[in-house]
């Protein structure tokens, strides 16, 4: 049990982990109870009701600091005072980590979303790649900027420009990136359409156009952004081009 390397936890009296910790060896897991630099973990020790648990030993260093990362994650153990590596630790999925609580939130109506009856643009964002633009992955969300770039651009609209530059009431006021099929869509942010700039955009080979923003850093109008859109309003993609947008309500 001295080879190789192992991940241990201190248990309190009621059996709660109190402390997650790596070593090299099996040693290192009572080492503590001779010398630690951890008061919270001195005290546990001193009070006498604790027990010590090991697991191991892994193939590598990386695979128990792993183990370690992920627990101390998982727990929030009192007596765990740093985190390790971010990609080992558990965290949100699908949002940035102060936006969690919105997934607890119950999914949004169609009534939620028609906010003063005004017209949504929802485009439906993929985890792939462009040459120009990044895709939504949802275990390690982009940074805003990239957000923007993705869900602004590029979308078959050219036929309801005319329509729009010419009665910009007509036009979406709000232009909704969502990630997720049905039943399991979330939306990754909520801008401002400037609704008075469609007369002044360029339309790109197929048709494609970029939609023009009020304010391309503020990315959660009406406090949508990271909350769950409910299966009942019938949010449905196709798998072309002119599919990959919907327009709420529909004319």
């Amino acid at each position: 049990m001295n080879g190789g390397f192992f991940v241990y936890i201190y248990k309190d009296k009621k059996q709660n982990i109190q402390y997650v910790g790596y070593g090299k060896n099996s040693k290192r897991a009572i080492s503590h109870q001779a010398k630690t630099h951890n008061k919270s973990l001195e005290e546990l020790i001193e009070s006498g009701g604790y027990s010590v648990h090991i697991a191991g030993p892994f193939d590598d260093e990386v695979t128990a600091r792993t183990v370690e990362a992920a627990l101390i994650s998982a727990i929030d153990p009192f007596c765990n005072k740093k985190q390790e590596k971010k990609e080992w630790r558990f965290r949100p999925i699908g949002v940035k980590p102060e936006l969690t609580f919105r997934l607890a939130e119950a999914p949004l109506q169609l009534s939620d979303l028609l906010i003063d009856n005004k017209k949504i643009l929802f485009v439906r964002i993929s985890n792939i790649n462009f040459s120009d633009r990044v895709g939504y992955d949802i275990s390690t969300p982009p940074k805003d900027s990239a957000i923007v770039a993705r869900v602004k651009k590029y979308w078959q609209l050219n036929k309801y420009i005319p329509q729009w530059a010419e009665n910009p009431s007509e036009s979406p006021s709000l232009l909704v990136g969502v990630i997720g099929s049905p039943g399991s869509q979330i939306i990754i942010s909520s801008m401002e359409i400037d609704i008075n700039k469609w007369d002044d955009l360029d339309v790109h080979k197929g048709g494609l156009v970029e939609v023009p923003l009020k304010n391309a850093r503020e990315l959660d109008m009406h406090d949508l952004r990271g909350r769950k859109i409910d299966k009942s309003v019938g949010l449905k993609f196709g798998g072309i081009r002119s599919k990959f947008f919907r327009i709420f309500p529909e004319s």
